[in-house]
């Protein structure tokens, strides 16, 4: 079958299942982490087979006919009032042979660009122009609430696929709607091909093993594009196979290409770096789906006396109980450093539970039981969570201080299973810290003297480039910014810090020119301007000086080796590790106070910071180097607790990041690139209510 390139409709990212029918065949088959605090009185069939990772939320009565694929998020909190006697549904054998043509034609991301007219004609009524419609010389030229999006070339235009005619303008949706997910029944497979600068060397085929059909994609032809191409095809085993013709892959000689496969939202394949070929089998024969329609089977439930502490209580689906929650007990305690986790190497704080992630130059444990096509990177760094765009889950974009350098990301499904890994970038060297853009993608910093930059990693699409927020080489290290300066050109200004002596703390103004509709132009457009902190120590106050030398002055007089760096509702801080000082910025009134973090909660320098918001508002902060490594926390009234301690390791803590729901804290220990992920055993998240906190 060789499905179109550039179809009508978006992939679907989450396949649904059957309409929900009463009762079920059997149990969840992935239950929750924790048990419940309270028994439940309504079990399920047969026991659990295969627990998750994480906790459910709430049970429910009317389950679908399909066992459930992943679990909630939250453990249950009250039990169900009584056990249900209503029949179940069993479900006769399925059918053994998968069709041998794809259950529906293949879709694309987004439609393609079209071009109709120029300044107005034809005067036929084609203007104003629609979506992905062109040439637009301005706004005014596009159908409401459409923008023009200009180019200067073949850059491609948000939610349109294609070319289109290069230096042509085309009308855009600056603020899509989520689409519904079209179900698939089966597997979802979503080939994603970002091409080197040679596209037309590369191909691929996908074999269903099972009955020998195959889907080739059309001849690639745009440079350094990522190329997302959906297909919902019949269970079986599958195996992907890309080509190089010139035999030295997509990555990294000519352009920093890349591939992803992913079934069911699950990467089940990834690379760039190959020579002619390389291949990756996934799913199974013996998978089928039913076909007839079920029938009913009653079975009397059998009811639970008491909860046991290590079973895991499975969870069904469908409409929820009407019940009556009960308040849930608060057991996390920062400052309370009592839990032992990955054989003694950390201590956690009560209330806290963790997992170990990764290991440099191993291959990373994915939740479907397979291991990721590349080896995790060395010297993990700074980091940074970014959100999927549409599925629920997210990246943790993670730098690599070696000489091999770059940037290696996670890929997380929406209950936190780990579903994917690949290099995103590659060809740097020492990426140390970096920062979060507004629009969600990663600028990763090298600390690297004159030859040392910054450059943008978008997680999604694998674009990278180098971007100007810096005037010159240097040793750079976290990246911020300000979306709420009324006196900047369109609201946004960035900071840098640079892990120096005399490193100067640099503000970026990207120049009115890099609006363009284009997020990439923003942080790479020429006329920006620069802009260095300098300190009034008597008057505790602060200026933005375009001079360097007094930029320079500055950081070596007050805030040598400046590294991590935070923005919130108009107040900047940074870390100075040298001096072990915390500086806090008033942008508003230009007023700045510096504490100093040897109060007991550091024992050596503070380095990576984030923060996470809510009731408590706490500043976390990571530690650099030595025999204690570990993660501090500083709340609003200027107290510091610690909430890791790296007892077992000799090493930096970096990475500090949290999931976009807050629920999942990371952090990496560098020497081995082990990433841990954490998470709270009451099922709330990081920025919930703190009791009993304990301050050094």
């Amino acid at each position: 079958t060789n499905p179109t390139k550039s179809p009508s409709q978006g992939p679907t990212l989450s396949p649904t299942t059957k309409a929900p029918v009463a009762g079920t065949l059997e149990p969840t088959k992935s239950p929750t982490q924790f048990p419940t605090y309270m028994p439940t009185t309504s079990p399920t069939m047969e026991p659990t087979k295969s627990p998750t990772q994480f906790p459910t939320d709430a049970p429910t009565t009317s389950p679908t006919m399909e066992p459930t694929k992943s679990p909630t998020q939250f453990p249950t909190d009250v039990p169900t009032t009584s056990p249900t006697k209503a029949p179940v549904i069993a479900t006769p054998d399925p059918t053994t042979s998968p069709s041998k043509t794809p259950s529906t034609p293949p879709t694309a991301a987004f439609p393609p660009l079209v071009y109709v007219g120029d300044n107005g004609s034809p005067g036929d009524g084609t203007f104003p122009l629609g979506k992905c419609q062109g040439d637009c010389d301005d706004d005014d030229d596009c159908e409401s609430p459409l923008k023009c999006f200009q180019r200067g070339g073949t850059q491609p235009v948000p939610g349109c696929t294609g070319t289109g005619i290069s230096g042509k303008d085309y009308c855009y949706d600056p603020n899509p709607p989520t689409p519904s997910p079209t179900p698939c029944p089966d597997m979802e497979i979503v080939v994603n091909i970002v091409t080197d600068n040679y596209p037309e060397e590369t191909s691929w085929i996908l074999t269903n093993n099972c009955d020998g059909s195959e889907i080739t994609p059309d001849e690639y032809v745009e440079k350094e594009f990522s190329h997302v191409q959906p297909y919902c095809l019949p269970l079986g085993e599958y195996t992907f196979v890309i080509e190089d013709t010139y035999g030295d892959g997509i990555c990294c000689g000519y352009g920093r290409g890349s591939y992803e496969v992913t079934s069911n939202g699950v990467s089940v394949a990834s690379g760039g770096e190959f020579d002619g070929t390389e291949a990756s089998t996934f799913g199974s024969c013996s998978t089928t789906s039913p076909t007839k329609s079920p029938v009913v089977a009653t079975l009397e439930p059998t009811v639970s006396a008491a909860p046991i502490a290590s079973t895991k209580s499975p969870t069904p689906t469908g409409s929820p109980l009407s019940i009556t929650a009960a308040p849930t007990e608060i057991t996390y305690r920062p400052g309370d450093l009592k839990v032992p986790c990955d054989g003694g190497k950390l201590l956690l704080s009560t209330g806290l539970d963790c997992k170990r992630l990764t290991t440099y130059d191993e291959r990373v444990q994915l939740a479907n039981g397979s291991r990721s096509s590349e080896k995790f990177h060395e010297d993990a760094d700074g980091a940074a969570v970014i959100p999927h765009p549409t599925d629920g889950g997210w990246y943790y974009t993670s730098n690599s201080e070696s000489s091999n350098g770059g940037v290696g990301t996670l890929r997380f499904a929406s209950n936190g299973d780990v579903i994917g890994y690949d290099r995103t970038l590659r060809g740097t060297i020492d990426n140390c810290g970096g920062g979060r853009t507004p629009w969600n993608t990663w600028v990763s910093c090298e600390e690297n003297d004159s030859d040392g930059y910054c450059h943008e990693v978008d997680p999604y699409t694998k674009f990278t480039q180098r971007v100007q927020v810096v005037a010159r080489g240097g040793n750079y290290e976290s990246f911020a910014y300000d979306d709420e300066d009324p006196s900047a050109p369109n609201g946004y200004r960035f900071f840098i810090t640079e892990d120096s002596s005399d490193g100067a703390l640099t503000r970026y103004t990207p120049d009115d020119s890099a609006y363009t509709g284009n997020n990439y132009d923003i942080l790479n457009t020429a006329n920006g301007v620069y802009e260095y902190l300098v300190l009034n120590e008597r008057q505790g106050t602060f200026t933005w000086s375009t001079s360097y030398s007094a930029g320079k002055t500055s950081a070596s007089d007050f805030f040598i080796n400046s590294e991590g760096i935070d923005v919130h509702d108009r107040i900047l801080s940074f870390t100075a590790k040298a001096e072990k000082l915390l500086y806090t910025l008033d942008l508003e009134q230009q007023t700045y106070i510096v504490t100093s973090t040897v109060s007991g909660a550091f024992d050596l320098q503070p380095d990576q910071i984030g923060r996470i918001l809510g009731e408590a508002d706490v500043l976390y902060f990571c530690e650099d180097g030595g025999s204690n490594c570990d993660i501090h926390g500083r709340d609003g009234t200027g107290k510091y607790f610690t909430i890791v301690e790296g007892t077992g390791y000799d090493s930096e803590t970096t990475g500090l990041a949290f999931s976009p729901d807050g629920m999942f804290m990371y952090v990496a220990i560098q020497s081995n690139s082990h990433i841990y992920s954490f998470w709270r055993t009451d099922g709330m998240a990081f920025n919930g209510t703190v009791a009993e906190t304990k301050y050094h």
